[in-house]
């Protein structure tokens, strides 16, 4: 239990989040400690940061004043997001740690090579675009009943990838 407690304390959300972002937030995160107990609420703390998402990009796009047809539903939210470069790829911890991980397996040839760094520069914001896509998906899998029962594991990866996308929607004092 100590350790399930070390790995879902270290995920937060920055200072910069409104604090009616944090609350919810931590309504995931203490779904997700108590799930040690009772398996069922790591689904349940996943719908809930999957919310704090939307919400916190609700809440970006009125500090904006973005209004129009697109800036509601959570696809569009995570596009608007991604269109204004409120998300980058080298935002999310995970996918940063991978990414070095295969830096460091390849040759140092393959490094200087010209046709590598033109795909590297082709691949800018392909995470930020998954997101975009399969977070709506894996959000409605679970809202709008199913037999989804996620384990707690993998529920600490989505609330370590929706703090990523709190934390870089706030990164300035709002």
């Amino acid at each position: 239990m100590q350790d399930y407690h070390y790995y879902v304390s270290t995920i937060k959300l920055n200072e910069n989040v409104p604090e009616k972002i944090r609350n919810q937030f931590d309504t995931a995160r203490n779904l997700l400690l108590y799930s040690w107990y009772v398996y069922r609420f790591a689904t349940v703390a996943e719908l809930q940061a999957y919310s704090s998402v939307e919400f916190a990009l609700k809440e970006k796009v009125k500090l904006c004043n973005i209004t129009n047809k697109r800036s509601s539903g959570l696809k569009n939210l995570l596009n608007i997001a991604n269109e204004e470069g409120w998300i980058k790829d080298k935002g999310f911890s995970n996918y940063m740690k991978a990414k070095k991980e295969k830096q460091k397996n390849m040759t140092v040839d393959c490094l200087s090579d010209n046709k590598v760094n033109q795909k590297e520069n082709k691949e800018l914001q392909e995470y930020c675009n998954i997101i975009c896509r399969s977070f709506p998906f894996l959000r409605n899998e679970i809202a709008h009943g199913s037999a989804y029962l996620n384990m707690p594991a993998n529920a600490l990866f989505t609330l370590e990838l929706c703090a990523d996308i709190i934390n870089q929607l706030f990164q300035e004092k709002t």
